[in-house]
Order: structure tokens, then C-alpha cells, then sequence
């Protein structure tokens, strides 16, 4: 059986603590829900945006007809993933950070 080190576990907790602290103040910060409109008034966008007026959240993007032009998700401004569709409603690209950072492409046929 492997033995801890007591001081090791509480640093472990503390951290584990400060994690969770972190993770509930950012998911309570207010937002505040925005619409975007074109010169018609036909909705191009949605989202929300933090306290600081940064995109955070989910953000859809709409074409002319309504239809879905893209999803991007956003945390407090910094894009984590990006999925674009074509006309007929099936997904045209995908985005997403993958391991380092960096982003993680895909491109489908609209079949």
C-alpha cells in the first residue's frame, strides 16, 4: 500500500478547495443576454457577455433565412470551439482547442 505524506494531501485539498472557489465565482458572475439584428430587424446573433462585456457563453450566428450560420462557444472572450453549417442545416466545419491550445479542424461535405 502506497503511504502520503499528510502535508501533501492537505496541499492537494487546499488546492482542490481553491479550484472549486474559482469555479463557482466565474460561473456566477453575471451576463447579460444580447441580440443583434440587421437593418430589417431579423436576428443575425445571440449571446452573452460577462461583466467586463466580454463574449461568454455560447453565441449563435443566423443567416438571412434564419437558419443556423454558426455556433461558437466563449469563455470570458476567448473562443474554445467554432462549428459552422451549410444552408441545408448539416455541419460545414468544426473548431476546437485541442491539447496545447492548439486548435483542432474539421471540414465535413454537405451530403
Amino acid at each position: 500500500m502506497k503511504s502520503i505524506n499528510a502535508t501533501t494531501a492537505i496541499s492537494a485539498s487546499i488546492m482542490l478547495t481553491i479550484a472549486a472557489i474559482d469555479m463557482i465565482v466565474a460561473s456566477s458572475s453575471p451576463s447579460i443576454a444580447r441580440i443583434e439584428t440587421d437593418a430589417n430587424g431579423n436576428v443575425t446573433s445571440r449571446f452573452s457577455t460577462d461583466s467586463s462585456g466580454a463574449i461568454h457563453g455560447e453565441k449563435i450566428e443566423y443567416r438571412e433565412d434564419g437558419m443556423v450560420l454558426a455556433k461558437a462557444e466563449f469563455h470570458h472572450g476567448q473562443p474554445v470551439s467554432y462549428v459552422t453549417y451549410w444552408p441545408s442545416g448539416r455541419m460545414k466545419s468544426r473548431m476546437q482547442e485541442g491539447d496545447s491550445y492548439i486548435p483542432v479542424i474539421e471540414n465535413f461535405d454537405d451530403r
